[in-house]
């Protein structure tokens, strides 16, 4: 049984800022807190076996005032089901607004995800494929240059996303949109620095915030949460700078 919700520790950080900031307008606060739009989906895949089977899928998007909404799908099953889920990729979505923010990206906050677990599940690439695909069909109409860009995140990757932008494209008239997604392949337009970037971007802010404290880098021992992408390049460049 999962006690914690995300989005309630989400929405308590927003308003813990606010308190700091002297913001006193409630609904200023419900504003900066809560997702302009969360949608929710019912994906039909057809198994390998013959049989449809029903998935349910997110997209939250929590804030666009400083430009697109931006923000990865995850294909995952956390132990609180399908409503934890949807809460978790509305904080998660909250947390991208804050983190483009605190670095002057102009971008805002979004977030998606799929309540299936590929790796335990044992999806062929086949279904992974069709549910990719139908995912993308389903929120068309949220997602484009300029308006609402994913990229990967947990059990997603370049696969993924050109299924993504082959689908969007196909929907937008054949019209070529490589800019609706991040995290391509190479061949496909995709960055050259994709697989480190966040890792290395999280070896920055902790190289920054080192300065900030005047904490001497060399030497100094780093936790990490997690052995992901996002770790795994975090603590190699962190080992880098010492």
């Amino acid at each position: 049984m999962v006690s914690l919700d995300p989005f309630a520790n989400a929405t308590k950080q927003v308003n813990d800022a606010c308190d700091v900031l002297g913001i006193k307008d409630k609904g200023l606060r419900e504003y900066l807190a809560t997702p302009n739009k969360v949608l929710r989906v019912k994906i039909p895949v057809r198994m390998d076996n013959g049989q449809i089977r029903n998935f349910i899928g997110f997209r939250s998007q929590h804030n666009n005032d400083r430009g697109p909404y931006k923000g990865g799908i995850r294909y995952f099953n956390p132990e609180g089901g399908v409503e934890y889920m949807e809460r978790e990729v509305m904080a998660l979505s909250s947390w991208m607004t804050w983190k483009c923010a605190i670095v002057d990206i102009p971008l805002g906050g979004g977030k998606g995800g799929i309540y299936v677990n590929p790796k335990t599940e044992k999806l062929s690439d086949g279904e992974m494929e069709r549910l990719t695909r139908g995912f993308a069909y389903k929120i068309f109409e949220l997602i484009g240059p300029g308006k609402d860009i994913p990229a990967p995140d947990v059990y997603t990757t370049g696969r993924e996303m050109t299924q993504i932008m082959d689908t969007f494209s196909k929907l937008n008239g054949n019209v070529y949109a490589p800019g609706v997604i991040t995290g391509k392949p190479i061949s496909m337009g995709g960055s050259l620095a994709r697989n480190v970037a966040t890792g290395l971007g999280v070896a920055y802010c902790v190289r920054e915030a080192a300065k900030a404290i005047k904490l001497n880098l060399k030497g100094a021992k780093v936790v990490l949460q997690g052995f992901g992408n996002a770790s795994t390049f975090a603590g190699e460049y962190l080992e880098k700078m010492g």
